[in-house]
């Protein structure tokens, strides 16, 4: 979405096709009976001060703002105050891909469709939507903004370097679950870091901004155990992930609702930024190409617009341009 808006922002007309029905991919609430929960990305932070300036624009907007967690490290069974550096934790509110609200609406977006391949003729690119026709229109320029294992089929008929790039990645599964309590849970912490067993993150949702009263609990399963229980059901994760955190927190959740996500983290993000073929007029943007998290996603959408603009706008007249941006 930050690569669609920068190109949207430079004059040149762009489509955005989504697989999902909500936009955000990992930056993604859960909301059903009056409860919610961010159930990918727990919270984003800044290390540079071009994305701490982007902050600032959403925190004034109001759809981002400032979450002071109360921290833990769990070692074994005992909870510890965390000790590690303190940074500023952010997320959008009310929910975490609030801040997307902004450019949503700035171009047209199809949501629940699906990109299965891409097919050149002449100097133009046709895509075929998964259980549907080609798409009517076509586009000087491609996108892809989706984990490196869902762009290998997309870009290797048509560009080796893009496919070696995306094929150099090792992504890990993560289940996530949602698990909601009948009484508040009286705890030292809102969210901790966990070292051993099955899970690596729990957090108090609802100690959140903006978010709704009812005691929600975040979990995030360990990319080991999500590995080895990658084909389970959601009702048998939610069973085995309800009981880990009543092991942990003394207290039983009154219903859980997992997910899962199958490509949820880089094992070694790459460092490039983003990765844009020339010849072939099709890029690469996510966090998987540049050091990972939210952060690492705005970064790489930012430069893959500069790269596309600065090279597509020499070789082809503006009114030309008809940019096709492939998102998760």
């Amino acid at each position: 979405m930050t690569c669609a808006h920068a190109l949207s922002r430079a004059g040149i007309h762009v489509q955005v096709f989504e697989k999902s029905r909500g936009i955000g991919g990992r930056m993604n609430t859960r909301r059903a009976e009056g409860w919610q929960c961010d159930l990918g990305a727990l919270y984003f932070t800044a290390s540079t001060r071009q994305f701490q300036d982007q902050i600032d624009l959403w925190i004034a907007d109001g759809t981002v703002v400032p979450w002071h967690p109360r921290l833990a490290v769990y070692h074994g069974r005992r909870a510890y105050p965390h000790r590690g550096k303190d940074v500023m934790r952010y997320v959008g509110a009310p929910k975490m891909n609030a801040m997307l609200s902004c450019v949503d609406g700035s171009f047209p977006l199809h949501r629940n469709t699906r990109v299965e391949s891409l097919e050149r003729r002449g100097d133009n690119w046709h895509l075929r939507i998964t259980d549907g026709p080609m798409f009517p229109e076509s586009f000087d320029a491609v996108v892809c903004a989706i984990p490196a294992q869902q762009a290998i089929p997309l870009v290797k008929p048509w560009s080796a370097e893009l496919s070696r790039t995306a094929s150099s990645v090792d992504m890990l599964p993560c289940w996530a679950a949602a698990a909601h309590f009948e009484r508040e849970v009286r705890t030292d912490f809102d969210a901790a870091f966990i070292n051993a067993g099955p899970l690596r993150w729990v957090a108090r949702d609802d100690s959140k901004p903006n978010r709704p009263a009812l005691e929600t609990w975040l979990i995030h399963a360990s990319p080991r155990w999500s590995k080895d229980h990658l084909e389970s059901t959601a009702e048998e994760v939610s069973t085995w992930l309800m009981q880990s955190l009543e092991d942990l927190l003394g207290h039983r959740p009154s219903s859980c609702h997992a997910h899962r996500w199958r490509y949820a983290d880089t094992a070694v993000p790459l460092h490039v930024g983003a990765k844009w073929d020339n010849d072939t007029k099709i890029g690469l943007c996510g966090d998987w190409l540049s050091a990972g998290k939210v952060e690492g996603a705005w970064r790489s959408g930012t430069l893959l617009a500069e790269q596309m603009i600065q090279s597509c706008v020499s070789t082809l007249p503006a009114s030309h341009l008809r940019m096709l941006s492939i998102m998760r």
